[in-house]
């Protein structure tokens, strides 16, 4: 009796995240027709069929660059290439003294 209690409350559960992954999807739950109904009302292998099956996620386009984004990097390129090559320029004009 307790198992038959605990498989309908997982089948209520079931259904309610397959409505909601359906909507995530951008598909109306209604119109799913029978890949809906057999994740909901037939236990594991209706699941299974539906998490093979579903439609794919809708993708986002990649968000523009921030205006003037290259010009900064470039600069910032810039700024940093002179700072190293200084670094290295002073390395070279003061060797370090060896310690002998």
């Amino acid at each position: 009796m307790s198992s038959e209690i605990y498989d309908g409350l997982c089948a209520c559960f079931q259904g309610w995240l397959v409505d909601d992954d359906l909507r995530r999807r951008g598909v109306d739950p209604a119109d799913a027709g029978a890949l809906s109904l057999a994740a909901k009302f037939v236990p594991f292998y209706g699941l299974c069929a539906y998490l093979a099956l579903r439609p794919p996620l809708p993708t986002r386009p990649p968000p523009p660059p921030p205006a003037g984004a290259p010009a900064r990097a470039r600069e910032e390129l810039g700024r940093r290439a002179s700072q190293v090559c200084v670094a290295l320029a002073s390395r070279h004009a003061h060797p370090p003294r060896s310690r002998h």
